[in-house]
């Protein structure tokens, strides 16, 4: 909208003429609303600046204050078409932002879906092997192997409440059967 009430200013359309326009074409009822009771309160005889500045949440103080330094200048029109390139910069500049965060997202997602299906298939198929070779595992893959049966859908809440692999299923020593 900046850009479109820049380019009539300065093309030497009058003000109220260029307001109407405005108001006319914008798809927004809500701003067009607006924009006619700015062109309103400019034909009254109000300035511009004090105009928008009654609407400062549909005009941003920097459009309010550019227009009233560019009423005191004399040169509205080159201080709307600023604001215009600076609303347009501020747009691409946002696009970029958002383009810029889809990839560091993208590898995030695939970095958990990673962990997540180590946890529930590779890490299961050396948890076994693990058992059936005996010892003591370092500390993290310890974690890892307690951590693997918490990951899966169905197991229940208990199984992997302790951080012993015992506690987990997975008993470090041969159950012993008594002969009863």
């Amino acid at each position: 909208m900046s850009r479109q009430f820049a380019t009539m200013i300065s093309s030497g359309l009058f003000l109220l003429r260029a307001l109407v326009i405005l108001s006319e074409q914008t798809e927004n009822k809500t701003l067009a609303e607006v924009l006619s009771q700015v062109r309103a309160d400019v034909e009254t005889g109000n300035a511009l600046s004090s105009s928008l500045g009654k609407h400062p949440k549909v005009f941003p103080p920097l459009m309010i204050n550019m227009a009233k330094a560019g009423e005191v200048g004399g040169f509205l029109d080159m201080a709307i078409l600023q604001v215009a390139a600076n609303f347009e910069a501020e747009v691409k500049l946002r696009g970029k932002i958002e383009s810029a965060m889809t990839y560091p997202v993208v590898v995030f997602i695939f970095a958990i879906l990673a962990v997540i299906g180590m946890l529930l298939f590779i890490v299961p198929a050396f948890a076994k092997l693990f058992k059936t070779l005996g010892g003591s595992l370092p500390a993290p893959t310890q974690v890892l192997v307690t951590l693997s049966p918490c990951s899966r859908p169905a197991s229940p809440p208990s199984s992997c409440c302790s951080s012993s692999p015992a506690s987990c299923g997975r008993s470090t020593s041969t159950p012993t059967r008594s002969a009863t």
